[in-house]
């Protein structure tokens, strides 16, 4: 995932642990901070693509946008 900021233990852990519910596997979170991102993140897995607008609002979009 490309994010604006760097993203803390806990907020890894409930991205990570949301994908996995969604995906029905175990996500590993690769987190690179792109300064050219301005705000929020991006993640790919496989053809899909979750544009969020910050990192705590991310964790929210994806488990609703997953489920």
């Amino acid at each position: 995932m490309r994010v604006a900021g760097p993203l803390d233990a806990a907020q890894q852990e409930r991205l990570a642990g949301a994908l996995s519910t969604r995906y029905g596997a175990d996500v590993t979170v690769n987190v690179v901070v792109d300064p050219e991102v301005l705000g929020g993140m991006r993640v790919e897995i496989g053809d899909d693509v979750i544009d969020a607008p910050s990192p705590l609002e991310s964790t929210t979009c994806a488990s609703a946008s997953l489920a």
